[in-house]
């Protein structure tokens, strides 16, 4: 059984290039225990998600050149930051609800390699469109 960190020196050696999915989420749920994030629920970290996804909205607008409240230009984060709070809120998400997250990706990959893509042009001008 491994030690767990008392510091956050200690945890964040931890994390390393080469870690796995499983380790990630290890790590994740350490983090969040060391942080005093333990007293969530799944509905309040689903709330935690959708505000850090909205927040790299923000961000890439800024980064894309949309346009954006001049008056909170300092507000905008920078775009890997706020794709990492992503990540961070949908493992500790998954950590909460009890999945593996290499896991479902696996299952759900191996439904998502026999499906065919393509786009959708809803302004074609053909008998289906004149429907909608």
């Amino acid at each position: 059984m491994q030690k767990i960190p008392s510091t956050p020196e200690e945890l964040l050696s931890k994390l390393k290039r080469s870690i796995t999915l499983d380790e990630l989420q290890e790590y994740m749920q350490i983090m969040f225990k060391m942080r005093g994030f333990v007293q969530e629920t799944a509905a309040e970290d689903m709330l935690l998600l959708i505000e850090e996804v909205g927040e790299l909205a923000k961000a890439l607008r800024k980064e894309v050149g949309l346009k954006v409240d001049t008056q909170k230009m300092g507000n905008y984060s920078k775009v890997s930051h706020e794709i990492a709070d992503v990540l961070i809120m949908l493992i500790v998400l998954t950590n909460r609800c009890n999945i593996n997250l290499f896991d479902a990706l696996f299952e759900k990959e191996q439904k998502n390699a026999y499906r065919s893509w393509q786009a959708v042009n809803p302004y074609q001008k053909d008998e289906e469109c004149k429907k909608c």
